[in-house]
C-alpha cells in the first residue's frame, strides 16, 4: 500500500496508535493479510501536519494471487466525525497480473 500527498509525493510515515490501536501497516513496505485480518493505519494529522502534508490519495498492490477488500476510515474534524468511504462501503475485489508460468498454465487448463 501507498500513499500520496496532494503534489504526487509518496508519503511514507508510520503510523501511530489511537486509543490503544496501533498502526500495523507502513506506507511503501509490503505486507501480507491473512483472510479476513485487518490492517490499521493511524496518524494524527492536527498537531503537526499542515494540510498539504496528509494523504491525497492511495494505492493498494496485490502482489500474488486474488484479494476482496473493504477500505474506510474516518477523520475528526471540530469535534465531529467524518467517514471516509471508498467504493460506497462496498468490497472490491484486487488480482495480480499473472505471471508468465501462472498465465500459460491458466491457458493449458
Amino acid at each position: 500500500m501507498s500513499f500520496y500527498q496532494q503534489d504526487g509525493t509518496k508519503l511514507t510515515t508510520e503510523g501511530t496508535s489511537y486509543q490503544e490501536i496501533g498502526s500495523t501497516i507502513i506506507p511503501g513496505k509490503p505486507f501480507t493479510l491473512k483472510g479476513y485480518a485487518t490492517g490499521l493505519y493511524h496518524i494524527n494529522f492536527g498537531n503537526h501536519l499542515k494540510c498539504n502534508g496528509r494523504v491525497y490519495l492511495g494505492r493498494i498492490f496485490v502482489n500474488s494471487g486474488k484479494a476482496s477488500l473493504l477500505a474506510r476510515g474516518w477523520v475528526n474534524t471540530n469535534e465531529a466525525v467524518q467517514n471516509v468511504e471508498v467504493n460506497g462501503n462496498r468490497t472490491f475485489e484486487l488480482a495480480a497480473v499473472p505471471t508468465p508460468a501462472e498465465a500459460t498454465a491458466t491457458k493449458a487448463e
